[in-house]
């Protein structure tokens, strides 16, 4: 087992939600659709990096992550990085410098003010956008537990060393999800939602990934 062990699941990419249908989507229109997205904004995403006690898959088997599982990460206040596909030439922020992370009952809360520049703009956008509001983890596992269920072999993550976060199209824990903070929201206060708030707000993000994707279907479809 390498150091990290990513929780991505790779589907199709999902496309803009919100603007006019284009039928010529050129590179161009892009980055003009990054402007507009990222214009006079504070560029602050925030989010739920993973949920605590929900299965998903990972390497044809089922894992959970349990509450509590992230602590030492958390109390030693270890290095966390930020990434894009969980690549390393893709660095957004790390902890002290941008990235703030909690645990509570939910799962794994984090907020990031990203660099201002080319690749925190288009981190940014794809964020609003629906392009890339799911959210990975990459760890080292510490302490696991094999259980039975229901006739399915489920591993239990009692305790993982957190390395980095990864916005990403979809995340193996499909409910993770990240969205785009208001200018006046406290990036050292945690993201902090009731289970039944993290559930609706990571069904309007999973709504607008699936309007964005019809976008680009049909925008490729008459191009």
């Amino acid at each position: 087992m390498t150091w990290r062990d990513y929780e991505t699941m790779a589907r199709p990419g999902p496309i803009e939600y919100g603007a006019a249908v284009s039928f010529n989507w050129r590179p161009e229109e892009e980055r003009r659709e990054i402007r507009r997205l990222s214009a006079g904004q504070k560029l602050a995403v925030g989010g739920y990096a993973t949920f605590f006690k929900k299965p998903h898959p990972y390497k044809g088997g089922v894992d959970v992550f349990m509450p509590g599982c992230f602590a030492k990460t958390l109390i030693q206040k270890s290095d966390v990085r930020l990434l894009c596909d969980h690549n390393e030439y893709k660095l957004l922020a790390v902890t002290g410098e941008g990235l703030n992370i909690w645990a509570d009952d939910v799962g794994l809360s984090f907020k990031v003010l990203l660099p201002d520049n080319e690749e925190g703009r288009q981190a940014y956008a794809d964020v609003k956008s629906g392009a890339k509001s799911g959210v990975s983890v990459g760890y080292h596992l510490v302490d696991t537990e094999m259980k039975t269920i229901e006739g399915h072999d489920v591993r239990l993550i009692h305790s993982a060393r957190l390395g980095e976060i990864s916005l990403v199209k979809k995340g193996a824990v499909k409910e993770a999800f990240a969205v785009c903070l208001d200018d006046d929201d406290r990036l050292d206060r945690p993201y902090a939602l009731t289970k039944s708030q993290a559930g609706f707000e990571s069904a309007a993000v999973r709504f607008r990934e699936t309007l964005h994707e019809l976008q680009k279907a049909v925008a490729e479809r008459y191009a």
